[in-house]
């Protein structure tokens, strides 16, 4: 093995072991050309490396890979006749980047975004919170109306809460900008395969091609304009699902004898002996299905009707187009319900006089309300009337009252009504 300088060096008596913290003893045995640094290294002019005394070249007669040292020759045999110093002691490689080299792209998004949130003063209260913690007061910058405030004299920082010590006047607009450095990171670009946990979308999301998701997906929508081929009813889902059907009271079972097409899980049931919001379960056999609630009444020989939920008549005709919610019940005596559709209960106020309880609640109380009754012999017809005071409609119910032909409030024993919105 050939070696750069004198064969011997007047330093290093006895070969004892250098400290761990800037040196490194090994000892050589002829064969053995790798040897494990007590720290890695970045390059091999990170260390000064010694065979025998004698100084080995950097690249030329060693390499380092991290925590491994290799030389290109085994050292000769010896005790501690390899040791290597560390020229940066106890730190890693030291580099100083020149001036002006450390660029937009290489700062992190929460570094080089002016994060700006906004407020509307209420003239009440003197805190508000912002979308991320800064690190200190100093690090935002605070106007009102476009006068800047002072941290400590004028307002104080509380993680996310900016705390003016005054009552800022009502209407006033309060900026804080965030001068860069802050607590959290702000992404405006999410690279691609980058994989999110629980994020949460306010101020609305535009996305470009496809989505996968894997999982549930809980959506509160106001406005939904996208519609796939399967969100939308064929003739057969618009005329819905006849079966002849057994009930038995208190049981979830029911056998259907006659159909004229296939009864699907989430399928909304009514008919007679069937409780009013039920819908299928499951579809055990060909035969046979489980619903939601227990059946009100056994029948040997009962007409249901199956509807098909949550299906649109035509692309972007959804909720406006449909019924909120309808019912068909015999309002005379004890007030029943024959089939109904987001109705829960019916609560008999008095004569001709009903409120229609829905079982999920209107989005608001501008709905439309139409019906009519009819008579016990099929021929005494006449307008369902609703009470003219809006106060009467809720979100969760709308009064009816029902009239004979004298218009006087008057219990029918058929009387129908259909929600729209």
């Amino acid at each position: 093995m050939a070696y750069i300088g004198q064969n011997s060096l007047p330093f290093d008596p006895f070969r004892s072991a250098a400290p761990v913290s800037d040196a490194d003893r090994f000892s050589g045995n002829a064969s053995t050309t790798t040897f494990t640094l007590s720290r890695a290294v970045t390059f091999p002019t990170d260390i000064e490396v010694f065979v025998e005394n004698v100084q080995q070249e950097p690249i030329v007669s060693y390499s380092v890979s991290g925590a491994s040292l290799t030389f290109t020759e085994a050292p000769p045999t010896g005790t501690n006749n390899v040791y290597v110093v560390y020229r940066n002691y106890q730190t890693g490689a030291q580099i100083t980047l020149p001036d002006g080299s450390v660029t937009y792209n290489k700062l992190a998004n929460n570094i080089r975004l002016f994060t700006t949130d906004n407020f509307t003063a209420n003239g009440a209260g003197r805190t508000y919170v912002l979308t991320e913690q800064p690190a200190d007061a100093n690090t935002v910058l605070v106007t009102i109306d476009g006068i800047v405030q002072r941290a400590s004299e004028h307002y104080s920082l509380s993680g996310k809460n900016v705390i003016f010590t005054s009552t800022v006047s009502a209407n006033s607009l309060i900026s804080v900008r965030h001068l860069g450095f802050r607590t959290t990171t702000t992404v405006t670009a999410i690279p691609p395969g980058t994989t999110l946990s629980n994020p949460v979308v306010t101020n609305g999301m535009s996305v470009t091609g496809d989505v996968t998701v894997s999982g549930n997906v809980t959506m509160n929508l106001l406005n939904f304009s996208y519609i796939s081929d399967n969100d939308v009813a064929s003739f057969t889902d618009m005329r819905a699902v006849v079966a002849n059907c057994t009930t038995a009271s208190g049981n979830t079972s029911v056998t259907y004898r006659s159909n004229t097409a296939p009864i699907t899980v989430g399928m909304f049931v009514t008919g007679a002996t069937i409780n009013v919001g039920s819908v299928v379960t499951s579809v055990v056999n060909a035969n046979t299905i489980t619903i939601s609630s227990a059946a009100a009444n056994s029948s040997t020989n009962t007409s249901l009707t199956f509807y098909t939920p949550n299906k649109l008549l035509v692309s972007h005709v959804a909720s406006p187009g449909m019924a909120k919610a309808w019912v068909n019940f015999d309002g005379s005596g004890t007030v029943k319900i024959r089939a109904a559709f987001n109705v829960s209960s019916i609560q008999d106020n008095g004569a001709g006089d009903y409120t229609v309880n829905f079982t999920q609640a209107m989005p608001d109380v501008n709905y439309a309300v139409a019906g009519i009754t009819e008579g016990t012999n099929g021929t005494n017809t006449t307008n369902l009337s609703v009470y003219a005071d809006i106060s009467s409609q809720t979100v969760n119910g709308v009064r009816l009252t029902s009239v004979n032909n004298s218009n006087v409030a008057a219990d029918r024993s058929c009387i129908s009504a259909i929600i729209f919105r």
